[in-house]
Protein backbone atom coordinates (compact mmCIF):
# COMPACT_ATOMS: atom_id res chain seq x y z
CA UNK A 1 0.00 0.00 0.00
CA UNK A 2 3.03 2.34 0.42
CA UNK A 3 3.98 1.83 -2.99
CA UNK A 4 1.13 3.14 -3.97
CA UNK A 5 1.26 6.58 -1.97
CA UNK A 6 4.44 7.03 -4.20
CA UNK A 7 2.00 7.99 -6.50
CA UNK A 8 1.54 6.86 -10.39
CA UNK A 9 5.27 7.72 -11.69
CA UNK A 10 5.43 4.36 -9.58
CA UNK A 11 3.83 2.61 -12.61
CA UNK A 12 7.03 2.91 -14.77
CA UNK A 13 9.23 0.24 -12.53
CA UNK A 14 5.79 -0.87 -10.29
CA UNK A 15 4.03 -2.66 -13.08
CA UNK A 16 6.72 -5.15 -14.79
CA UNK A 17 8.04 -5.87 -10.89
CA UNK A 18 4.21 -6.95 -10.33
CA UNK A 19 4.11 -8.81 -13.56
CA UNK A 20 6.95 -10.52 -13.42
CA UNK A 21 5.94 -11.73 -10.36
CA UNK A 22 2.38 -12.58 -11.65
CA UNK A 23 4.70 -14.88 -13.78
CA UNK A 24 6.10 -16.60 -11.37
CA UNK A 25 5.52 -20.54 -9.90
CA UNK A 26 4.94 -19.09 -6.55
CA UNK A 27 1.21 -18.65 -5.31
CA UNK A 28 1.42 -15.96 -2.99
CA UNK A 29 3.61 -13.66 -5.15
CA UNK A 30 0.89 -14.07 -7.78
CA UNK A 31 -1.85 -13.34 -5.30
CA UNK A 32 0.25 -10.54 -3.23
CA UNK A 33 1.22 -9.04 -6.79
CA UNK A 34 -2.44 -8.93 -7.93
CA UNK A 35 -3.80 -7.33 -4.91
CA UNK A 36 -0.86 -4.66 -5.43
CA UNK A 37 -2.10 -4.32 -8.66
CA UNK A 38 -5.67 -3.88 -8.30
CA UNK A 39 -4.65 -1.14 -5.47
CA UNK A 40 -2.61 1.05 -7.65
CA UNK A 41 -4.86 0.78 -10.62
CA UNK A 42 -7.89 1.94 -8.33
CA UNK A 43 -5.63 4.58 -6.98
CA UNK A 44 -3.80 5.94 -10.23
CA UNK A 45 -5.67 4.37 -13.07
CA UNK A 46 -3.51 3.70 -16.34
CA UNK A 47 -1.49 6.64 -16.42
CA UNK A 48 2.34 4.97 -17.80
CA UNK A 49 0.79 1.50 -18.83
CA UNK A 50 1.47 1.02 -22.22
CA UNK A 51 0.04 -1.02 -24.53
CA UNK A 52 2.53 -3.69 -24.42
CA UNK A 53 2.17 -4.02 -20.31
CA UNK A 54 -1.54 -4.49 -20.64
CA UNK A 55 -1.91 -7.06 -23.22
CA UNK A 56 0.84 -8.78 -20.83
CA UNK A 57 -1.32 -8.40 -18.01
CA UNK A 58 -4.29 -9.87 -19.74
CA UNK A 59 -2.33 -12.87 -20.79
CA UNK A 60 -1.14 -13.91 -17.41
CA UNK A 61 -4.45 -12.55 -15.92
CA UNK A 62 -6.86 -15.13 -18.19
CA UNK A 63 -4.38 -17.32 -17.97
CA UNK A 64 -4.50 -17.59 -13.96
CA UNK A 65 -8.36 -17.74 -14.02
CA UNK A 66 -8.28 -20.50 -16.73
CA UNK A 67 -5.67 -22.55 -15.24
CA UNK A 68 -6.27 -21.80 -11.21
CA UNK A 69 -9.86 -23.59 -11.92
CA UNK A 70 -10.48 -27.24 -10.52
CA UNK A 71 -13.98 -27.22 -11.51
CA UNK A 72 -15.70 -26.93 -14.73
CA UNK A 73 -17.79 -24.35 -13.23
CA UNK A 74 -15.51 -22.02 -12.65
CA UNK A 75 -14.28 -20.93 -9.14
CA UNK A 76 -12.01 -24.12 -7.10
CA UNK A 77 -13.55 -25.60 -4.23
CA UNK A 78 -11.74 -25.00 -1.20
CA UNK A 79 -10.50 -29.00 -0.96
CA UNK A 80 -6.74 -28.50 0.86
CA UNK A 81 -4.81 -25.32 1.71
CA UNK A 82 -3.56 -25.66 -2.20
CA UNK A 83 -6.14 -25.63 -3.97
CA UNK A 84 -7.52 -22.51 -1.46
CA UNK A 85 -4.04 -20.84 -2.23
CA UNK A 86 -5.30 -21.35 -6.12
CA UNK A 87 -8.89 -20.11 -5.59
CA UNK A 88 -7.12 -16.66 -4.33
CA UNK A 89 -5.77 -16.61 -7.55
CA UNK A 90 -8.39 -17.13 -9.20
CA UNK A 91 -10.42 -14.50 -7.09
CA UNK A 92 -7.62 -11.54 -7.37
CA UNK A 93 -7.31 -12.53 -11.16
CA UNK A 94 -11.03 -11.54 -11.25
CA UNK A 95 -10.45 -8.63 -9.19
CA UNK A 96 -7.56 -7.11 -11.09
CA UNK A 97 -9.51 -7.80 -14.31
CA UNK A 98 -12.72 -5.41 -13.07
CA UNK A 99 -10.51 -2.77 -11.49
CA UNK A 100 -8.81 -2.23 -15.27
CA UNK A 101 -12.03 -2.15 -16.57
CA UNK A 102 -13.46 0.14 -14.38
CA UNK A 103 -10.65 2.56 -15.71
CA UNK A 104 -11.04 1.88 -18.93
CA UNK A 105 -15.04 2.06 -18.86
CA UNK A 106 -15.57 5.10 -16.24
CA UNK A 107 -19.07 6.09 -15.19
CA UNK A 108 -17.89 10.10 -14.67
CA UNK A 109 -15.13 11.68 -15.30
CA UNK A 110 -13.85 14.84 -13.30
CA UNK A 111 -17.84 14.67 -11.79
CA UNK A 112 -19.44 14.55 -14.92
CA UNK A 113 -21.42 11.53 -16.03
CA UNK A 114 -19.79 10.30 -19.28
CA UNK A 115 -22.37 7.63 -20.28
CA UNK A 116 -21.24 4.87 -22.24
CA UNK A 117 -17.21 5.92 -22.14
CA UNK A 118 -13.86 4.59 -23.26
CA UNK A 119 -11.18 7.05 -21.54
CA UNK A 120 -8.22 5.85 -23.65
CA UNK A 121 -9.11 3.70 -26.84
CA UNK A 122 -5.95 2.47 -26.81
CA UNK A 123 -6.65 0.88 -23.46
CA UNK A 124 -9.36 -0.39 -24.64
CA UNK A 125 -7.93 -2.30 -27.57
CA UNK A 126 -5.07 -3.39 -25.88
CA UNK A 127 -7.38 -5.03 -23.08
CA UNK A 128 -10.89 -5.08 -23.03
CA UNK A 129 -11.14 -5.99 -27.08
CA UNK A 130 -9.32 -9.10 -26.81
CA UNK A 131 -10.67 -10.26 -23.99
CA UNK A 132 -14.22 -9.92 -25.33
CA UNK A 133 -13.24 -11.23 -28.65
CA UNK A 134 -11.68 -14.42 -26.86
CA UNK A 135 -15.28 -14.82 -25.06
CA UNK A 136 -17.48 -14.31 -28.24
CA UNK A 137 -15.05 -17.26 -29.68
CA UNK A 138 -15.37 -19.85 -26.68
CA UNK A 139 -19.16 -19.22 -26.75
CA UNK A 140 -19.26 -20.65 -29.84
CA UNK A 141 -19.46 -24.03 -27.26
CA UNK A 142 -21.49 -22.23 -24.58
CA UNK A 143 -21.19 -25.55 -22.21
CA UNK A 144 -17.77 -26.08 -22.77
CA UNK A 145 -15.59 -25.72 -19.40
CA UNK A 146 -13.43 -22.23 -21.18
CA UNK A 147 -16.45 -20.85 -21.97
CA UNK A 148 -17.78 -21.14 -18.67
CA UNK A 149 -14.43 -19.60 -17.36
CA UNK A 150 -14.28 -16.38 -20.11
CA UNK A 151 -18.18 -16.10 -18.56
CA UNK A 152 -16.87 -15.65 -15.17
CA UNK A 153 -14.11 -13.06 -16.84
CA UNK A 154 -17.22 -11.26 -18.92
CA UNK A 155 -19.18 -10.81 -15.69
CA UNK A 156 -16.13 -9.57 -13.90
CA UNK A 157 -15.46 -6.92 -16.41
CA UNK A 158 -19.35 -6.12 -16.51
CA UNK A 159 -19.36 -5.38 -12.66
CA UNK A 160 -16.88 -2.64 -13.06
CA UNK A 161 -18.72 -0.22 -13.84
CA UNK A 162 -22.10 0.35 -15.76
CA UNK A 163 -20.30 1.67 -19.04
CA UNK A 164 -18.18 -1.61 -18.54
CA UNK A 165 -21.54 -3.06 -18.38
CA UNK A 166 -22.46 -1.68 -21.80
CA UNK A 167 -19.31 -2.24 -23.29
CA UNK A 168 -19.60 -6.21 -22.57
CA UNK A 169 -23.38 -6.41 -23.27
CA UNK A 170 -22.87 -4.80 -26.71
CA UNK A 171 -20.40 -7.56 -27.55
CA UNK A 172 -21.82 -10.66 -25.79
CA UNK A 173 -25.33 -10.46 -26.71
CA UNK A 174 -25.56 -10.93 -30.67
CA UNK A 175 -23.29 -14.04 -29.98
CA UNK A 176 -25.61 -15.00 -27.02
CA UNK A 177 -28.41 -14.37 -29.12
CA UNK A 178 -26.81 -16.34 -32.11
CA UNK A 179 -25.53 -19.33 -30.11
CA UNK A 180 -29.16 -19.64 -28.93
CA UNK A 181 -30.73 -19.54 -32.01
CA UNK A 182 -28.93 -22.01 -33.87
CA UNK A 183 -31.17 -25.57 -34.31
CA UNK A 184 -28.81 -27.92 -33.33
CA UNK A 185 -27.91 -26.27 -30.05
CA UNK A 186 -28.18 -28.73 -27.02
CA UNK A 187 -30.69 -28.43 -23.76
CA UNK A 188 -27.31 -28.11 -21.42
CA UNK A 189 -25.64 -25.26 -23.86
CA UNK A 190 -28.69 -23.41 -23.19
CA UNK A 191 -28.39 -23.77 -19.70
CA UNK A 192 -25.45 -22.34 -19.95
CA UNK A 193 -26.51 -19.54 -21.85
CA UNK A 194 -29.43 -19.22 -19.71
CA UNK A 195 -26.78 -19.07 -16.46
CA UNK A 196 -24.30 -16.57 -18.04
CA UNK A 197 -27.22 -13.81 -18.98
CA UNK A 198 -28.65 -14.69 -15.05
CA UNK A 199 -24.80 -13.54 -13.97
CA UNK A 200 -25.56 -10.36 -16.20
CA UNK A 201 -28.93 -9.37 -14.54
CA UNK A 202 -28.22 -10.44 -11.19
CA UNK A 203 -25.62 -7.51 -10.74
CA UNK A 204 -28.29 -5.31 -10.69
CA UNK A 205 -30.65 -7.01 -8.37
CA UNK A 206 -29.58 -5.41 -5.20
CA UNK A 207 -32.16 -2.38 -4.53
CA UNK A 208 -30.05 0.53 -4.10
CA UNK A 209 -28.81 2.22 -1.02
CA UNK A 210 -31.40 4.92 0.83
CA UNK A 211 -28.32 7.53 1.23
CA UNK A 212 -25.88 9.05 -1.43
CA UNK A 213 -22.96 9.29 1.08
CA UNK A 214 -22.58 5.58 1.48
CA UNK A 215 -23.30 4.11 -1.05
CA UNK A 216 -23.15 0.15 -2.04
CA UNK A 217 -20.54 -1.16 -4.87
CA UNK A 218 -23.33 -1.56 -7.46
CA UNK A 219 -25.46 1.21 -6.86
CA UNK A 220 -23.04 3.42 -7.60
CA UNK A 221 -23.60 3.02 -11.17
CA UNK A 222 -27.44 3.74 -10.57
CA UNK A 223 -26.20 7.06 -8.98
CA UNK A 224 -24.17 8.16 -11.46
CA UNK A 225 -25.86 7.02 -14.66
CA UNK A 226 -29.46 8.00 -15.48
CA UNK A 227 -30.62 5.44 -17.78
CA UNK A 228 -30.60 1.59 -16.60
CA UNK A 229 -27.53 -0.01 -18.63
CA UNK A 230 -29.62 -2.78 -19.08
CA UNK A 231 -32.68 -0.48 -20.66
CA UNK A 232 -31.32 -1.87 -24.62
CA UNK A 233 -31.51 -5.05 -23.63
CA UNK A 234 -34.80 -5.63 -22.15
CA UNK A 235 -36.76 -6.09 -25.15
CA UNK A 236 -34.05 -9.30 -26.29
CA UNK A 237 -33.97 -10.58 -23.34
CA UNK A 238 -37.38 -10.44 -22.72
CA UNK A 239 -37.83 -12.05 -26.54
CA UNK A 240 -35.22 -14.54 -25.92
CA UNK A 241 -36.46 -15.99 -22.03
CA UNK A 242 -40.26 -15.98 -23.38
CA UNK A 243 -39.21 -18.58 -26.69
CA UNK A 244 -39.17 -21.68 -23.84
CA UNK A 245 -42.40 -21.17 -22.82
CA UNK A 246 -44.22 -20.87 -26.68
CA UNK A 247 -44.04 -25.05 -26.83
CA UNK A 248 -45.43 -27.11 -24.19
CA UNK A 249 -43.71 -30.05 -25.94
CA UNK A 250 -40.40 -28.26 -25.95
CA UNK A 251 -41.39 -27.65 -21.90
CA UNK A 252 -41.59 -30.84 -21.52
CA UNK A 253 -38.50 -32.26 -22.76
CA UNK A 254 -36.10 -29.21 -21.55
CA UNK A 255 -37.27 -29.14 -17.72
CA UNK A 256 -33.91 -27.90 -16.39
CA UNK A 257 -34.10 -25.18 -19.62
CA UNK A 258 -37.86 -23.98 -18.31
CA UNK A 259 -36.80 -23.95 -14.81
CA UNK A 260 -33.82 -21.53 -15.39
CA UNK A 261 -35.44 -18.95 -18.39
CA UNK A 262 -38.22 -18.99 -15.61
CA UNK A 263 -36.10 -18.12 -12.76
CA UNK A 264 -34.23 -15.50 -15.27
CA UNK A 265 -37.32 -14.20 -16.29
CA UNK A 266 -38.82 -13.13 -12.72
CA UNK A 267 -35.49 -11.85 -11.44
CA UNK A 268 -35.63 -9.45 -14.37
CA UNK A 269 -39.13 -8.37 -14.28
CA UNK A 270 -38.95 -7.90 -10.65
CA UNK A 271 -35.43 -5.63 -10.89
CA UNK A 272 -35.43 -2.36 -8.75
CA UNK A 273 -35.58 1.13 -10.28
CA UNK A 274 -32.82 2.73 -12.16
CA UNK A 275 -31.71 4.67 -9.38
CA UNK A 276 -32.33 6.65 -5.95
CA UNK A 277 -32.67 10.20 -7.90
CA UNK A 278 -35.50 11.99 -7.96
CA UNK A 279 -37.84 12.47 -9.98
CA UNK A 280 -38.01 8.34 -9.19
CA UNK A 281 -37.05 6.22 -12.47
CA UNK A 282 -40.03 3.96 -14.14
CA UNK A 283 -39.49 0.10 -13.58
CA UNK A 284 -37.10 -1.50 -15.98
CA UNK A 285 -39.64 -3.83 -17.30
CA UNK A 286 -43.05 -2.75 -17.74
CA UNK A 287 -46.50 -3.64 -15.78
CA UNK A 288 -47.79 -5.89 -19.11
CA UNK A 289 -44.43 -8.28 -18.60
CA UNK A 290 -44.85 -8.62 -15.26
CA UNK A 291 -48.47 -10.19 -15.76
CA UNK A 292 -47.58 -11.99 -18.73
CA UNK A 293 -44.63 -14.28 -16.74
CA UNK A 294 -47.55 -14.55 -14.06
CA UNK A 295 -49.42 -16.18 -16.22
CA UNK A 296 -46.68 -18.51 -17.35
CA UNK A 297 -45.71 -19.69 -14.04
CA UNK A 298 -49.57 -19.98 -12.79
CA UNK A 299 -50.08 -22.29 -16.09
CA UNK A 300 -46.84 -24.84 -15.18
CA UNK A 301 -47.79 -24.84 -11.36
CA UNK A 302 -51.41 -26.33 -12.32
CA UNK A 303 -50.32 -28.22 -15.36
CA UNK A 304 -46.51 -29.67 -14.17
CA UNK A 305 -46.20 -33.02 -13.03
CA UNK A 306 -42.25 -32.49 -12.20
CA UNK A 307 -41.40 -31.71 -8.61
CA UNK A 308 -38.45 -29.29 -9.71
CA UNK A 309 -40.51 -27.21 -12.17
CA UNK A 310 -43.50 -26.82 -9.92
CA UNK A 311 -41.39 -25.62 -6.59
CA UNK A 312 -39.57 -23.68 -9.16
CA UNK A 313 -43.16 -21.71 -10.36
CA UNK A 314 -43.87 -21.65 -6.65
CA UNK A 315 -40.59 -19.40 -5.80
CA UNK A 316 -41.15 -17.51 -9.30
CA UNK A 317 -44.98 -16.42 -8.24
CA UNK A 318 -43.69 -15.69 -4.36
CA UNK A 319 -40.75 -13.09 -6.33
CA UNK A 320 -43.33 -11.60 -8.93
CA UNK A 321 -45.92 -10.86 -5.67
CA UNK A 322 -43.07 -8.50 -4.36
CA UNK A 323 -43.32 -6.90 -7.59
CA UNK A 324 -46.79 -6.61 -7.94
CA UNK A 325 -49.18 -8.19 -5.66
CA UNK A 326 -52.10 -7.50 -6.83
CA UNK A 327 -50.92 -8.94 -10.01
CA UNK A 328 -50.29 -12.51 -8.83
Amino acid sequence: AALCAAGPMASEWLIPLLLEKLDSDSITAQVDSLHLWTLFIRQWGLEGVDKTLLNQFWALASGHVLSGSSTSGGEPKNEDSQTAKTSDVFKASLSAIRAVVAVICPDTVGGFTVGNAVQNPEHYDAFLKPLLSECVQELKVPDAKAARLYARIAVAAASASASGFSAVLRVLWPEIEHRWQNASILPRQRCALLELILDFIVLWEEPPTTTVSSPSHLSMFRISVNAHPLTGNVAGFLQLLHQPFLDDSFQDANHGVTILALRTLSILVTLPPTCILDPPQPPLVPDDDVAAVVRIAAKILFSTQDRNLLDESVLVLARLATRDPACV
